[in-house]
């Protein structure tokens, strides 16, 4: 499509590739459940059980109070330190995944024409298509965070060393493959916010759409780390790269220390408010049971964070 109506072939690529996702985007809207009692396509037997499972997860039905101000989950967003950190963790995440975005440009230092750099880089993508799948499913049987997203992060920190060091065909593509990795554990991030976000409902909306929203400018700034006199090598960006994953995994390391922390607390507050007749019985059972009192406290335990 090279000239036609005056425009050149890779800006029709945005066109088409923007069109059909804008038009694909309207589907879910029908098809993704909102809230558990309001799913048409639940029978009321199914919303019924999906209200009871999500308030015995949380101890607590997933609903706003019928008090609170229409800017009360805003408030509530912006007061809460956690979702600044998770701004900082998808930003510098986004920035080192901006590689997504000049892809053509850094197979074209391989050495082949325009046609093979543009097939060569498809490939790449069936890895983590197929891991980030598992590794999603995995993340939500073991409700572990942490690991599942920052293993990944590492490998595209291998990719870029490698990259930096040599200009030889073999190995640059395959840091190539190395580098994809690391969006084997996208979709958890917004996972992790929503998780540690859960109450009230318009609280969770408002500081996911800010970790979403506001984290995601990092691929706006990862425009700016490909500068054409940086190339063929592009040791610079390799850097930024590089320190931008490490970045992400340090401030998921903080996440994951202040929710661990936040979980003692609450089991100390739990303790804290039984009976003495019910810390007894609990003593007991784990004598019965060849278990320690905080590992028989823990399966009593109402909501924790998922880290």
């Amino acid at each position: 499509m090279e000239g036609v109506l005056g425009i050149s072939a890779w800006r029709w690529l945005f066109f088409i590739e923007g069109s059909v996702t804008i038009f694909i985007a309207f589907i879910p809207m029908c098809l993704l459940p909102d809230y558990p009692n309001n799913t048409s396509w639940l029978t009321a037997e199914e919303r019924h059980l999906a209200q009871v499972r999500v308030a015995k997860a949380m101890g607590e039905a997933d609903i706003d109070s019928s008090e609170a101000k229409i800017y009360e989950g805003l408030i509530l967003a912006i007061k809460d330190p956690k979702v600044y950190l998770f701004i900082l963790l998808v930003f510098s995440e986004s920035l080192g995944e901006s590689l997504s975005n000049f892809f053509p440009i850094f197979t074209s230092t391989l050495g082949y024409s325009t046609a093979v750099t543009l097939l060569i880089a498809a490939p790449l993508w069936v890895i983590p298509a197929i891991t980030g799948l598992f590794n999603a499913w995995h993340a939500d049987r073991t409700g572990e965070r942490f690991f599942h997203l920052t293993v990944w992060w590492g490998i595209p920190i291998v990719g870029c060393i490698v990259t930096s060091s040599t200009m030889a065909t073999a190995p640059r593509y395959f840091s190539l493959y190395l580098m994809t990795i690391g969006y084997t554990g996208n979709p958890v991030s917004t996972v992790w916010a929503a998780n540690t976000f859960p109450r009230p409902p318009s609280k969770r909306a408002v500081a996911v759409a800010l970790v979403n929203g506001v984290g995601a400018t990092g691929s706006v700034v990862g425009l700016y780390i490909w500068r054409a006199n940086w190339g063929p090598q592009y040791r610079q960006t390799m850097l930024i790269t590089s320190c931008s994953y490490a970045f992400a995994i340090s401030v998921a390391f903080i996440i994951r220390r202040l929710l661990i922390r936040e979980n003692k607390r609450m089991e100390q507050l739990e303790i804290d408010s039984m009976e003495r007749t019910q810390l007894e019985r609990i003593e007991k059972a784990a004598e019965l049971e060849g278990i320690t009192f905080e590992e028989a406290v823990t399966r009593r335990k109402g909501f924790r964070y998922l880290y």
